[in-house]
């Protein structure tokens, strides 16, 4: 399975050079947000929902750093089950074009399982790659892929995202991904750029 989504990973990487022209001043970096996280841990379990924070900011050229939160909870036999997941990312900038860039991050990952009073931690580093493209005036795609090294769980997470522009500040996002530790998971945001 992760084969193939890298594949299409792969794909949506060349149809990005290929297709995108539009011309901006630079892609955008400085922005926070907030919205729904989704998690199907297989094909026939219903869907957990939770909330995500997210914020990034621009330090340089062609430096950023980039965080996001997300809680996940699900009522087991009249017990909360919480997952939570907290990355802090800094990111290379590699402009491609005007409208185009390749990010390499390297960051910090934490996951923390809570079932009653048992807590299970675990926590790593990442490291990511992704393509981001401006498309037109309001539509952003990106297309990537991470390696999480985690000290009990290794794992590759591919992910798609769309953004659409609601005004010039707020953007509507959203995030699917997938991995051997998360099969299915999506993030439907709200972002605004400051």
């Amino acid at each position: 399975m992760i084969k193939n989504g890298m594949n299409y990973v792969m794909v949506s990487i060349l149809l990005l050079v290929n297709i995108s022209t539009v011309s901006a001043e630079s892609l955008p970096y400085d922005y926070i947000g907030a919205g729904f996280n989704s998690v199907f841990l297989n094909k026939n379990e219903e869907i957990h929902l939770g909330f995500a924070l997210l914020a990034s900011k621009k330090l340089s050229s062609d430096l950023y750093i980039r965080g996001q939160y997300g809680q996940v909870t699900k009522e087991i036999v009249d017990t909360n089950v919480s997952l939570h997941e907290l990355k802090i990312m800094v990111g290379y900038i590699y402009s491609l074009t005007n409208s185009t860039d390749v990010d390499i991050e390297l960051g910090y990952v934490s996951d923390q399982l809570s079932f009653r009073s048992v807590n299970a931690d675990d926590e790593g580093y990442l490291v990511a790659v992704k393509m981001r493209s401006q498309l037109s005036h309001s539509v952003m795609i990106s297309g990537g892929f991470a390696n999480i090294e985690l000290s009990d769980n290794h794992y590759i997470e591919v992910a798609a995202e769309l953004s659409y522009a609601m005004t010039d500040k707020v953007d509507f996002v959203v995030n699917l991904s997938h991995s051997d530790l998360k099969p299915y998971s999506g993030l439907f945001a709200i972002q605004y750029k400051f």
